[in-house]
């Protein structure tokens, strides 16, 4: 019982943080496909005008540079695979939990250890989550009839769970960055 409780609790954890990183991964996606194509555009739209107008072209070319500079400085690729790597890893061990929350066999001081390094290892390389990717979760899973799908401890609903039933506060949602 007391082991039950203990995966159910980190069951809630994990599946927030994998579903915040792959948010996040798809945002970032999306943003460096959408400057990337606006940057190349920019700069064809100014070699092409270049030839009958020549101020403007500059003034388009240089502005199609600037955002390929601003896009080098955010390094969305790698920003997209740490954050692939931290859903990916956080995906993984949210199956292992549902395993053990259906039965298989576990020991506690070497699951709380891959977690743990898990943790460490995610935070060191990754971004933190960001404030409004919580707030996203929160609204879209915070709900009271899912803690009463699991009523059955070895039953794993097919809803995610949340990990507050009272509406959240900025403190708690907010992650620390050292």
């Amino acid at each position: 019982p007391d082991d039950i409780s203990m995966m159910k609790t980190l069951y809630k954890t994990y599946h927030l943080k994998c579903w915040c990183y792959k948010q996040m991964f798809k945002a970032c996606k999306v943003k460096d496909l959408a400057f990337n194509i606006t940057s190349a555009s920019l700069v064809a739209f100014g070699a092409t005008v270049g030839v009958f107008l020549n101020p403007i072209a500059l003034s388009v070319t240089g502005l199609g540079i600037i955002l390929q500079a601003f896009i080098k400085k955010k390094n969305y690729p790698k920003r997209i695979e740490l954050c692939r790597f931290a859903y990916t890893n956080y995906q993984k061990e949210l199956n292992a939990l549902k395993g053990y929350l259906r039965g298989e066999s576990f020991d506690r001081k070497i699951l709380l250890f891959e977690l743990n390094r898990l943790d460490d290892l995610i935070t060191d390389i990754s971004p933190y989550i960001q404030y409004k990717t919580r707030v996203k979760y929160y609204k879209k899973f915070v709900d009271s009839e899912i803690e009463k799908e699991i009523e059955d401890p070895y039953l794993i609903p097919l809803k995610p769970v949340h990990l507050y039933s009272e509406p959240f506060e900025e403190s708690v949602c907010r992650e620390t960055v050292v």
